[in-house]
């Protein structure tokens, strides 16, 4: 078969098997971190008009520990909402088709980089089919959030393909539109900076041929235009967002709990203890990649225990990273393997970003962080196994017929193939996981016992499917809800015993009860959570909540006087139940300046003139209360709280025209 016939065949194929092999994600709904870009996203549903807000505020806008910086994958989803519409399926159909474009492009370019390879086509196919097939990347294209990991790998990829076209040709125009392609991946992600050495990397071996000294020379002066950009960029972006010091990892406090329950390197007590741990978590990461089980969507706090270097494990990892390194600088700079050097480096420096031994992440570990270091590994991978078993693919070049071809390599063509149907089997399966947040929680829960955020997840996704059965099935048999609460609150426990100053459990653990009346539970869960954190604003005015509701308004003020000094999400409810704790206990000024307080913050909201006006008509005090009640139905005239009030003051005042005015109203409404 003629070559460029042969290559069109196999980028087809290469394009149909990455979508098909992802196909039954499709109908999967939105899941785990989705909401943080989707179905929480203010911006969003304003399509194109919501766009120019992210290239001017943080990823997580909402979230002051984690001001990370992705303008380029939220203008993708707010065009593709414009487009489209809010549908999962849509979000889906794109993750693939984009992954899939990636697989295609990585066998351009390794055909490119390889063109020395005695069978550099074939080579490119089995590298990039293993890259299709492998498990460790169900997280990033099941995942509608992960689309800023895909597009920082296809930016990444026409970088390095536009370099290799500059490097045959010498055109120009190719270093610009290969500049671009970095800008894109690093605005959709700031893994993205990795490429800045890939590149020359890229360059040194497509130059082997040369000198070292030239190489060197080459690969410095191809990297410049890159680094320029990449620093006007980050100087740039830094005046409003702080850039360069954010876009990788946020502005972080080491004794923050929010950073410890996602990675708990925060914790360790050395340095040793640190680079120990680092490793072990690098060792788990090459376990992973050779035999992909078990596969988890998180990893945070206390899964991975700190541990010292007195751990066989840690001891085994070391030395086994730093023999690789070895080798590959050797075979680099020898030529004894060069292929094998090139995949140890690409995966060494991907993944140098996450390897926790220079910054701590905010994550330990996460199967997406391997997405672009697996591009290694699997060049490595396939070229080992060439070696081991001999392979002889140029026979096709010898004018052999196929059937001998396969004669001749048969073993290796039956253990490769054996590898490929696992990990496919393997990628499907765990695409169903992804399905939602309760599959998802669930199936990995049996590999994360010890892991705080996944049994509040967990205990999430089930109250929040509880309360769907009951929305469509009218109510839900008691033994099932039963079954349903115990199960959350004893994940909501184990959450709290790992982690015991995990704040948001123990809030949703109160709120939980709350939402079943049970006051007094939700009292004793804040409880326990205030002996861990006394000074939460949250944590107080979830007890004073508690009090509120059993008519305990002495103690309640005391604890929401503490919330609202640093008032958490529910600042409207605590200036309301705040002011009504005064009025019960006959503090009527108490009562009216916390509800001014509210009006102040909330100066366009009428809910609070209503109170002012209620408490003074309760007090019997009409003269205080109509001009309140009067501003209030200006913006609320279908209250018929406010019609009742006002019509009761207008006739005590023996004004019968406005009495019988207010009364017919509230009469036409009921």
């Amino acid at each position: 078969m003629p070559a460029p016939k042969q290559k069109r065949l196999l980028l087809l194929l290469i394009g149909v098997l990455a979508f098909l092999q992802y196909a039954n994600t499709l109908q999967h709904e939105y899941v785990f971190d989705d909401s943080l870009v989707i179905t929480e996203n203010p911006h969003l549903k304003k399509g194109i008009a919501g766009i120019p807000h992210y290239y001017t505020q943080f990823y997580r806008s909402k979230n002051a520990t984690n001001k990370m910086y992705r303008p380029v994958v939220l203008t993708a989803f707010n065009i593709e909402y414009s487009l489209f519409g809010g549908s999962p399926t849509i979000g889906h159909f794109f993750n693939i088709l984009y992954f899939s474009l990636c697989c295609i492009l990585l066998f351009i370019i390794l055909q490119k980089i390889f063109y020395q390879h005695p069978f550099h086509i074939y080579f490119s196919f089995l590298v990039v089919l293993l890259f299709i097939v492998h498990p460790i990347h169900v997280e990033v294209v099941a995942n509608i959030k992960s689309r800023d990991e895909i597009f920082c790998l296809l930016g990444g990829l026409f970088s390095i393909y536009f370099i290799l076209h500059y490097l045959e040709t010498n055109v120009f125009k190719f270093i610009v539109a290969s500049v671009f392609a970095f800008i894109f991946a690093i605005l959709s992600k700031g893994n993205g900076i990795v490429f800045l050495a890939i590149i020359p990397l890229v360059a040194w071996y497509f130059y082997q041929a040369l000198p070292v000294s030239i190489r060197v020379k080459k690969s410095i002066l191809i990297s410049l235009p890159f680094i320029i950009f990449f620093v006007a960029i980050a100087s740039y972006t830094s005046f409003y967002l702080n850039f360069l010091d954010k876009t990788i990892y946020p502005d972080i406090d080491r004794g923050n709990a929010f950073n410890l329950l996602g990675n708990n390197l925060f914790a360790a007590a050395s340095f040793s203890e640190q680079y120990a741990t680092a490793f072990l978590i690098l060792g788990k990461y090459l376990k992973l990649l050779l035999i992909p089980y078990p596969l988890v969507y998180y990893a945070g706090f206390n899964q991975i225990p700190l541990t010292s270097f007195g751990n066989p494990a840690v001891i085994i990892a070391l030395i086994f990273h730093f023999l690789l390194l070895g080798y590959a600088i050797y075979a680099l700079l020898k030529k004894t393997n060069p292929i094998i050097a090139f995949g140890i480096f690409w995966y060494f420096i991907s993944l140098s970003i996450y390897a926790n031994l220079v910054i701590i992440g905010i994550d330990a570990m996460a199967d997406r962080f391997l997405f672009i270091p697996s591009i290694g590994f699997c060049i490595v991978f396939v070229q080992s196994l060439l070696r081991v078993f001999r392979v002889d693919l140029p026979l096709a070049e010898r004018g052999k017929s196929t059937k001998k071809i396969i004669q001749k390599n048969i073993l290796f063509l039956g253990v490769f193939a054996l590898i490929i149907l696992t990990y496919s089997c393997r990628t499907f399966d765990r695409n169903a996981d992804w399905k939602n947040n309760l599959t998802l929680f669930t199936n990995d829960m049996p590999n994360l016992q010890n892991c705080a955020r996944a049994h509040f997840y967990l205990a999430s996704a089930q109250m929040s499917e509880l309360q769907k059965k009951n929305k469509e099935e009218q109510g839900v048999a008691a033994n099932k809800v039963q079954q349903y609460r115990q199960s959350i609150t004893q994940h909501l426990n184990e959450a709290t015993r790992i982690m015991p100053n995990f704040e948001d459990a123990y809030l949703y653990h109160a709120k939980v009860y709350f939402g079943f009346k049970e006051y007094e539970k939700a009292f004793q869960v804040c409880e326990a959570g205030l002996k861990q954190l006394p000074q939460s604003p949250s944590l107080h005015y979830s007890i004073a909540e508690s009090y509120y509701q059993k008519k305990n308004y002495l103690k309640a003020i005391t604890h929401y006087q503490k919330g609202i000094s640093h008032p958490p999400i529910q600042i409207h409810r605590l200036f309301d139940h705040l002011a009504w704790s005064y009025f019960k206990t006959e503090q009527l000024n108490a009562a009216i300046q916390t509800l001014e307080q509210g009006l102040q913050k909330f100066p366009d909201d009428p809910y609070f003139l209503r109170e002012k006006g209620k408490m003074y008509f309760i007090n019997t005090n009409f003269t205080a209360a109509l001009p309140h009640l009067q501003n209030a139905y200006l913006t609320q005239p279908k209250d018929k709280e406010i019609l009742h009030m006002l019509a009761k003051i207008y006739l005590a005042n023996k004004d019968t025209l406005q009495a019988q005015k207010f009364a017919e109203e509230l009469n036409a409404l009921k």
